[in-house]
């Protein structure tokens, strides 16, 4: 949501000063529905932009988790001095007061996120662009939020998926049984693929897809 206002005439032509303004100016908001009526809460209010927020609900809806990517604008709308990951968790009919931190942005600049949850532990896995690494790729980590933790941001257990010298990118979950299922684009020897990854709900990786995808298909098996 908008929370900026500029007083701008008709074909007025905006300056980056009133650019700025207006994306430091997003805020995320939740509005959940009761049966009857929505019900609407604003989790933000701040001086920094928030972004691409995502959210995953319990099956029984009494339960959920809303991230969001926080982060500090530069001096142009494309350039930003932190970048993190932030995150509330609904229960009890109500959401936390505190916002915890699920990323600091210690590892580099975050991109895509995205995120599911089984009986009230959500997995929320994002795109993060390795400063470290001189090739300057991307890299897939996930983070497993335990919403009956008392302390929900000490219980955060993260993994580091990939670790190379090209892109991965752009994480989807989703779920089967008690399992996460993770995949990805990647993009090894110059040739898109898709990476295959499933989780448990302790955060514990398994192999039980073969990754990548083009181990699975061939154009002897595939009629698309």
């Amino acid at each position: 949501r908008q929370r900026a206002h500029l007083d701008l005439s008709p074909d007025t032509i905006g300056s980056q000063e009133g650019q700025l303004a207006l994306t430091r100016g997003l805020e995320v908001v939740a509005s959940i529905w009761d049966g009857s009526d929505w019900a609407t809460t604003r989790l933000t209010e701040n001086a920094t932009q928030e972004l691409t927020p995502v959210i995953a609900i319990s099956a029984d809806g009494s339960r959920a988790v809303a991230a969001w990517r926080s982060v500090q604008q530069g001096d142009s709308l494309l350039t930003f001095t932190e970048n993190r990951i932030l995150f509330k968790i609904y229960k009890d009919g109500e959401w936390s007061q505190e916002t915890y931190t699920l990323y600091n942005g210690s590892s580099g600049s975050v991109s895509s996120m995205s995120i599911e949850m089984i009986d009230g532990t959500a997995l929320v896995a994002y795109t993060v662009e390795d400063t470290d690494d001189k090739a300057a790729d991307t890299e897939i980590y996930y983070a497993l939020v335990n919403t009956y933790s008392g302390n929900a941001e000490d219980a955060v257990k993260t993994v580091r998926v990939t670790t190379n010298n090209y892109t991965d990118a752009d994480p989807h979950l989703t779920t089967a049984g008690d399992r996460f299922v993770l995949g990805w684009y990647r993009e090894p020897d110059d040739q898109g693929d898709i990476g295959l990854l499933t989780i448990d709900t302790h955060g514990a990786p398994h192999s039980d897809l073969r990754a990548p995808l083009r181990d699975l298909v061939t154009s002897e098996t595939f009629n698309g």
